[in-house]
């Protein structure tokens, strides 16, 4: 037991004010905690090759059908989905065709 109610002192017990506000607070932190845990998860990767699907970059060499692309800064071998694409200069981030990295 975590009081012992047949204690000598009678005046030792925990108080209503003490026990409501303790647990509103702790439920309180479990509910947060929780919903930023399940917001975490249905955020979209941010690495990797599902980070950059629908992302635009620049063909760094020819795709026809496989090339690189230079997506933020980061070169990844693609496949081009719309056929050939030629090698873009650095100054244009026009979009040539629909690529699948990895």
């Amino acid at each position: 037991m975590l009081i012992n109610t047949d204690a000598w002192f009678e005046f030792q017990d925990i108080s209503i004010n003490v026990i409501v506000p303790t647990v509103l607070l702790t439920a309180a932190f479990f509910i947060f905690a929780i919903g930023a845990g399940l917001r975490a998860q249905r955020r979209k990767p941010a690495t990797g090759a599902e980070g950059i699907v629908g992302e635009h970059g620049v063909a760094f060499t020819k795709l026809n059908p496989s090339g690189q692309v230079k997506v933020h800064g980061e070169l990844w071998n693609a496949e081009s989905l719309d056929g050939p694409c030629r090698k873009t200069p650095a100054s244009s981030l026009r979009k040539c065709a629909t690529c699948r990295c990895g």
